[in-house]
């Protein structure tokens, strides 16, 4: 963890979340995103009484974002237009059963509540932190067992971080 304040994000992330769980931090890294993502992507809204991006839970958000986060890292992209991101949700979508199917409301949200993403430039998003956008491109490779697309970059230093946390990630078989 202590690797993790090496990053004035990450570093600020651990303090929010040593506060929010009482001095209990996760013990390790991949353990530390998905706390940070249940205290983006749910707790914080629901602590708010605000409305979730797009209507989704946030099952359904993290299933986006994984999904975006995999063709951003696949692609070797750290950023994208939101034309194409928005592209890529509505992809996403057909894979699973929201309420909400406006694309543009829901990647437009994804950008302003999630606290996931950002508008680096007028048109053009990223995720907030590299790490983020590895943690969940690792968790959608794990998911789809995607185990010959680890493989097939293992020699690629893009790939390295991503590798580790779907390693770590990955169900002994």
């Amino acid at each position: 963890l202590r690797d993790l304040c090496a990053s004035p994000l990450l570093c600020a992330l651990l303090c929010a979340l040593n506060r929010e769980r009482r001095h209990q931090l996760p013990r390790n890294r991949f353990a530390v995103y998905r706390a940070a993502l249940d205290m983006l992507l749910e707790r914080r809204d629901r602590e708010r009484e605000a409305a979730r991006p797009g209507d989704l839970t946030s099952d359904e958000a993290t299933y986006l974002l994984q999904d975006l986060a995999a063709y951003l890292v696949r692609n070797g992209w750290a950023d994208v237009s939101i034309a194409r991101a928005t592209h890529q949700v509505r992809r996403s979508l057909r894979g699973i059963d929201t309420r909400t199917t406006n694309q543009q409301v829901i990647m437009r949200n994804l950008i302003e509540r999630s606290g996931i993403l950002r508008e680096v430039t007028v048109g053009r998003i990223d995720f907030v932190h590299k790490t983020f956008q590895e943690f969940l491109a690792a968790k959608q490779i794990v998911e789809n067992d995607d185990i010959g697309l680890l493989v097939s970059r293992s020699n690629d230093d893009q790939w390295r971080e991503v590798i580790i946390l779907a390693v770590t990630e990955m169900p002994v078989r």
